[in-house]
């Protein structure tokens, strides 16, 4: 993934400039650029902003402060979407111009198939034909435009989250952090050396260990998605639950609850050292509903937390961050404390 690259420049630019990087930005930045590329075969340049302040990415965070009002009031909501011609919602001008380039996109690939870069999202689902006759999508252009936003949206955001509580998490425990070093070295022995395939990382234990916590304290969709129970009733934990009423949990409920995890509101990688069942790890949840993006979103932590761990020497200010990352539920989780603040330099010595 050439992005990391990218991400690894810039990174070291602003220490030579004598700033502090936006971890949780940039994070949110690469996920969003690594995500329209395996999509689109594009990038929507969200790394290259100035000091990661992309548009797109202020305009989600814009538009999920509005999500718990909006709910909350949906005659108000109806009437807003009515008048939307009038009155423009937080971010929803940025939203709109991300949509459009999308739609775009997709719009010349259905009509120049042959112009779809291979092995995206797009060309599975525009194939072109080897023959003159023009190739028949897989779905409507409709859908394939709304499926692959919310690809890239999604996708996106909920990784880069387990980004930022691994590095924060490993960073306010130097000797984890030395460990990790260690244990990635034993596989990348040459800095400037090619990247350990991903089956060679996932057999490290603490980087997996490391990978898993942050998975448990990181938060996609926290808001309970209802479902409603069938006329017959259900059994829920014991519980009959009558016909038609409206249920719902959150991965939350799980990932910190004391009777699964001891201490669950601490980052501790080492509880998933040894022979650890994952049958309460949940991120993806499981089943028939579990995320399709499972292993690729897997794919992403695992490369770019050992080539930032192997390749920079990354410094914490302790004041200027929060020990923990404190966010609010706005469907998915909105980020209102310190962002996350880390000095990266290349790394031109050993640990």
């Amino acid at each position: 993934m050439f992005q990391i690259g990218i991400l690894v420049n810039q990174l070291d630019r602003q220490a030579k400039e004598g700033k502090l990087s936006n971890m949780s930005l940039a994070f949110r930045c690469l996920a969003q650029d690594i995500m329209a590329d395996i999509c689109l075969g594009v990038s929507l340049g969200t790394l290259e902003a100035t000091d990661f302040q992309s548009t797109l990415i202020l305009a989600l965070d814009e538009g999920l402060k509005s999500y718990v009002f909006l709910k909350s009031f949906p005659t108000l909501r109806k009437l807003l979407y009515s008048i939307s011609t009038i009155v423009s919602l937080p971010g929803e001008a940025e939203f709109a111009a991300y949509g459009a380039t999308v739609a775009d996109h997709i719009t010349r690939g259905i009509q120049q198939p042959r112009d779809i870069p291979p092995y995206t999202m797009l060309g599975f689902l525009v194939p072109a034909s080897s023959t003159n006759e023009a190739p028949q999508p897989k779905l409507s252009q409709e859908l394939i435009i709304e499926e692959l936003q919310t690809f890239v949206i999604g996708g996106g955001e909920t990784v880069a989250s387990a980004m930022s509580q691994g590095i924060s998490g490993i960073l306010q425990k130097p000797e984890l952090y030395k460990n990790v070093y260690d244990e990635i070295v034993q596989v990348w022995p040459e800095e400037d050396g090619p990247v350990p395939p991903i089956e060679v990382l996932e057999r490290l234990p603490l980087l997996t260990a490391v990978i898993k916590e942050s998975l448990r304290l990181t938060h996609g969709v926290v808001a309970p998605l209802a479902r409603v129970v069938p006329p017959s009733g259900a059994l829920i934990d014991s519980y009959h639950i009558p016909g038609g009423t409206s249920v719902g949990t959150s991965h939350v409920f799980i990932h910190m609850s004391p009777e699964h995890y001891a201490e669950p509101n601490e980052f501790q990688p080492e509880r998933w050292i040894g022979n650890i069942s994952d049958k309460y790890l949940v991120a993806f949840s499981k089943g028939a509903r579990g995320c399709v993006g499972i292993n690729l979103a897997w794919c992403q932590l695992y490369l770019v937390l050992a080539t930032l761990i192997r390749t920079m020497r990354m410094e914490y200010p302790t004041k200027l961050n929060d020990s923990k990352i404190k966010w609010k539920d706005c469907f998915q989780p909105l980020y209102n404390g310190r962002p996350l603040q880390v000095r990266c330099y290349r790394m031109e010595n050993q640990y």
